[in-house]
This record gives structure tokens, sequence and C-alpha cells, in this order.
């Protein structure tokens, strides 16, 4: 009798679990983030449930009289599910400094679930402008004939999301502006970023553009020319007077 109990209890207590509501984690973007705001940006949310038969991702710009879009989500079952959308016109519905909320709504067998909803949204503010440049130090004049060791100092920031330290390069172009592969990451240090610049590797008398690339944290990309430097990496010559 306690074997056939125990198993009816077992039996009730897996249809529970599977009429339970889903458990959602990982939106994507994150909450209290910045995005770009591309129609290409990719609302996703990922959840532990037995089954998803729908999913509605819903979006408005932060505005009092703006309504509310609902987007259908394609959802995988991947253990645990994954359900993503592409906002159609949402590079034209945004503008930059501005909020983007936005919910999601997933049904299952045991009803409807929500993450977030209208009064209570998640939300994202738009960064479309890349981190700003400018040459704090150099050892060197622009314009100038350089040789052995020289550091350029540079200042670089972004109001919204922030500077990627790991997406900050000093380039370096031969000549007419052609790409050349030399380029070195540069070193953050005090506040500041520091490009060590070993010009005695390069040929002499050649002339080498530089530039300085830095990207924020959304992918806002900033190229700034820094100056133009000649080579001269060739000893001075001795010559013998005899008077």
């Amino acid at each position: 009798m306690r074997k056939v109990l125990s198993f009816f209890i077992f039996i009730i207590f897996l249809f529970r679990v599977s009429l339970s509501q889903p458990i959602f984690f990982d939106e994507q973007p994150k909450n209290g983030t910045y995005i770009y705001g591309r129609d290409t940006d990719v609302f996703s949310i990922r959840a532990y449930a037995t089954t998803i038969t729908s999913a509605s991702l819903f979006v408005k710009v932060k505005d009092p009289t703006a309504m509310w879009k609902e987007i259908q989500m394609n959802c995988y079952n991947l253990n645990p599910w994954l359900c993503n959308a592409t906002i159609p016109g949402l590079e034209a519905l945004l503008a930059e400094g501005k909020y983007l909320l936005y919910y999601f709504k997933v049904s299952d067998d045991s009803g409807t679930s929500y993450y977030g909803n209208e009064t209570s949204p998640l939300e994202v503010l738009v960064d479309r402008t890349p981190p700003i440049i400018s040459l704090a130090s150099v050892s060197a004049q622009n314009n100038s004939y350089v040789s052995e060791r020289k550091k350029l100092i540079f200042n670089i920031t972004d109001p919204l999301s922030g500077v990627n330290f790991n997406a900050t390069v000093f380039l370096f172009a031969y000549g007419n502006e052609t790409w050349n592969s030399s380029w070195i990451n540069l070193i953050y240090q005090n506040g500041s970023f520091i490009a060590p610049w070993n010009t005695s590797e390069l040929p002499n008398n050649s002339t080498w553009i530089v530039y300085v690339n830095a990207s924020d944290m959304v992918g806002n990309w900033n190229a700034t020319r820094v100056g133009i430097f000649h080579i001269d990496n060739e000893d001075p010559e001795i010559l013998d007077y005899y008077p």
C-alpha cells in the first residue's frame, strides 16, 4: 500500500513540475545596459520549461505617447529553451540618448508568463556615439623626423557605454595611407592610453601616418589621425677633416 501511495505522490509531483511556470534568465540585451539599436540587434530570453507554445517581445520608446509593439519570437528547445527576435525598423525608431523599453511574454502548457511587463519593463539606452580621442602628449612634433623609441599618450573617453579597453589600437600606415600590418595595443595607465612606438624598426627615410582606433562597449568605432612622421634611422656621417 505504501509503495502504491508513493508511486501516486511521485506522479502528482511530475504532473505539477510539468505544469510549473517557465523560469527565465539571461535576457539579451541586459536590462540597464546600452545598445546601438540596429535592425539586426537580437533580443532573446532563455527559459527552463517543458514546452513553449509561443513567445513575444514587446517594445516601445520611453515616451508617454508611445504604443507597445508586439514582435513574435522564434523558440528553440536547446535545453534550456532559447527564444529570440529582431525588431524591424528599430534603427529608424530610436535616436541617440533614447531609452527603449521591452519585456517578454512566453506561453506554455500551463499558461502565460512574463519577464518584465508594461508597468515594470526592462530598458536599455541607445549609444551611437564613438569614443572621443585626443592626443595628450607625444615625444615628437607632427610632420617631423623621428628615430628610436617614442611614446604617445592619448585621452580616450566615452560618456555612455564606456571605452572598450580591449579594443584600443595604435596603427601606423605607410606612405599614401595604404594600411600596413603594423599595430600596437594601447596600454592603459593612470587614466591615459599609451602607445610605445619603436621607430628604429622602420625603414630609413620612410613616411608613416599614425592613427588611433578605439571602440566603446557597443561597438562604435573612432579612427583618429594623429599625425605624419618621417623616419630617420641613419647614423650621422663623420667626415675626416684635415686643416
